[in-house]
């Protein structure tokens, strides 16, 4: 599952804003990891709706960050991490925008 959801990201990091380029040689596309949105140590699964694609820094930040999702669906995600709100679209290919940060969710 973890390769055909990078594959329908376009081996894009998701997070707003980021335009990370690691280029695994091996296999000809753009690394990145495959993130749980609700820790499995907290009960979330490897399931649709609760995996997003980042680069290796968002994983990080989204894991270890402080983090407060708002709204999770089958549509979207909308949060603040680390101060800044973010919102990613799941129902629109994966798309995404920043929120200014003075916008509340």
């Amino acid at each position: 599952m973890d390769l055909l959801l990078k594959e329908y990201v376009d081996y894009k990091c998701q997070f707003p804003g980021c335009n990370s380029q690691i280029p695994d040689k091996k296999r000809g596309v753009n690394y990145v990891e495959v993130a749980h949105i609700k820790a499995v140590s907290e009960g979330g699964k490897s399931t649709i709706g609760n995996l997003i694609v980042l680069c290796p820094n968002h994983h990080k930040e989204f894991d270890l960050g402080e983090r407060n999702i708002f709204e999770i669906n089958s549509d979207q995600i909308s949060g603040k991490l680390n101060n800044k709100n973010f919102q990613i679209n799941l129902f629109n290919n994966y798309s995404y925008k920043i929120i200014d940060s003075s916008t509340e969710i």
